[in-house]
């Protein structure tokens, strides 16, 4: 029968154990060495348990679960009893190993560095002896174990929330001489359409109408986990209006608590949908709900008053791409101003050590040509042979970090090979600007640069190669 265990370690594998660590050092069966308490019953060790992921459902979460599946495991041969020969057959001792049932290995740990360790013999699998081919278990052919079929049954206690792991004790692969592993599943719920948890409280959300926010409503407003319809009333009494995104508390209608009959709570958000355009074209009942409605408060008082033109079907993803200034480039050809997309603001370019560096003579690099590397090691200073000591720039070399790979133009170079590549830049022509590849032919550099100037997005090499082979 499963157990369930929220608190349970990682539960991949046993820890070291102490009896087969002293056995491999002073060569014993078990227990202590002499001096140290004397020897003793050799304790079984534990195998390893094995961990798997188990999707569940916030509604198998909230009305629990139990459910049942076929395991194929390894269990110790029915046959041998786990000996692996046969029931006179006397095993020999494992040459490999010289009956330990462990080796020494080296084991490399960094470069130059290795490390001795106890490794399990891979002829006698850490048994110590082994049996001849015609002395070995016919069923399990000396493995000493074979694999078997079982059907297991986890149970997921109502409340449980994601991470919380079920075990099923003994249930992992048996391996001879010690007590069998547990199969851990650990709980990873799945996204719900409509409820979002939090602990022990749900959120979800409700969708009413403009009359139901403005008149009250009375009806059921969400579908819970286990079925049933929650029905609110919300009448209309002292001019309550529902205002979009207010949150309406369901006290006790949450998540179980594990171990108990208490409930969170259930928090709705109350979404308000308005009516489509044209749903009224009576102005006679148009007067008379504005004549309802509350009127506006005090109006705005200026001195010049403009009217103006609006759009009502605008979005914000528009926000904040209207150009400043008169930024732009002309096209020889067209004679025409296409307008840039502007960088966006950026801190002052400053460019550090613009004059040349010159190398000093040293004969051992005399043959370098002077570069901006800085000098380093026997290169920092003038040989002895010289008299005196070169001049080292004080200003620093490279530029600040913030903008050092921006053009004076505030943008970033950006490759493209094709007109395609273009259209990777439609959102971001604030910050990159398009660089054409050397080894694109002039005809495609002509789509690339009708393209951006369709998108608005800047060339720095334009008429590069055009202007060569034309």
């Amino acid at each position: 029968m499963s157990a369930f265990d929220s608190a349970h370690g990682d539960g991949m594998g046993a820890g070291p154990d102490l009896d087969e660590m002293l056995s491999q050092m002073f060569g014993m069966g078990g227990g202590m060495p002499p001096g140290f308490g004397g020897p003793g019953p050799r304790r079984s060790r534990k195998g390893d348990d094995e961990e798997h992921p188990y999707q569940v459902t916030l509604e198998d979460l909230y009305r629990g679960k139990t459910t049942k599946f076929a395991s194929t495991k390894n269990v110790i041969c029915s046959h041998c009893n786990g000996s692996g020969g046969k029931e006179k057959a006397k095993a020999k001792q494992c040459a490999s190993c010289q009956g330990k049932g462990s080796k020494q290995g080296i084991r490399s740990i960094g470069p130059g560095l290795v490390t001795q360790e106890t490794v399990i013999c891979a002829s006698c699998k850490g048994k110590g002896s082994v049996y001849a081919q015609k002395d070995r278990c016919k069923k399990c052919k000396g493995e000493r174990v074979t694999k078997a079929r079982k059907v297991l049954e986890i149970y997921i206690p109502r409340g449980s929330k994601e991470g919380d792991k079920i075990i099923l004790e003994g249930e992992a692969d048996q391996v001879p001489d010690q007590v069998p592993g547990d199969i851990i599943f650990g709980l990873v719920q799945t996204e719900h359409e409509t409820f979002r948890r939090a602990g022990a409280d749900l959120l979800a959300e409700i969708e009413i109408t403009l009359a139901e926010a403005l008149c009250g409503f009375s009806r059921v407003v969400v579908k819970h986990l286990d079925g049933r319809g929650l029905h609110i009333q919300h009448p209309q009494s002292n001019a309550r209006v529902l205002e979009p995104g207010q949150v309406i508390k369901v006290v006790g209608e949450g998540m179980p608590h594990k171990k108990s009959d208490l409930k969170g709570n259930l928090y709705l958000v109350v979404k308000v949908k308005f009516p489509e355009y044209g749903w009224l074209e009576d102005k006679r009942v148009l007067a008379k709900l504005k004549e309802l409605l509350p009127t506006p408060g005090t109006q705005i008082q200026a001195d010049v008053v403009d009217d103006v033109t609006c759009d009502e079907s605008a979005s914000l993803d528009d926000f904040g791409a209207s150009t400043e200034g008169d930024e732009g480039w002309i096209d020889d050809d067209e004679e025409e101003v296409v307008k840039m997309t502007a960088a966006k603001k950026h801190i002052k370019i400053v460019k550090k050590c613009t004059k040349r560096f010159n190398r000093h003579q040293s004969d051992t690099y005399k043959c370098v040509d002077a570069n901006w590397r800085k000098p380093k090691g026997i290169d920092n200073r003038v040989r002895r042979r010289f008299k005196g000591q070169a001049a080292m720039p004080s200003i620093g070399y490279g530029s600040n970090k913030k903008t050092r790979h921006l053009m004076p133009s505030g943008h970033k170079a950006f490759v493209v090979h094709n007109p395609r590549d273009v259209d990777l830049l439609l959102m971001h022509n604030k910050t990159f600007a398009a660089e054409i590849s050397h080894a694109v032919s002039s005809r495609k550099r002509v789509d690339i640069v009708a393209k951006a100037k369709q998108l608005g997005v800047k060339v720095t090499n334009a008429k590069a190669r055009v202007t060569t082979e034309s």
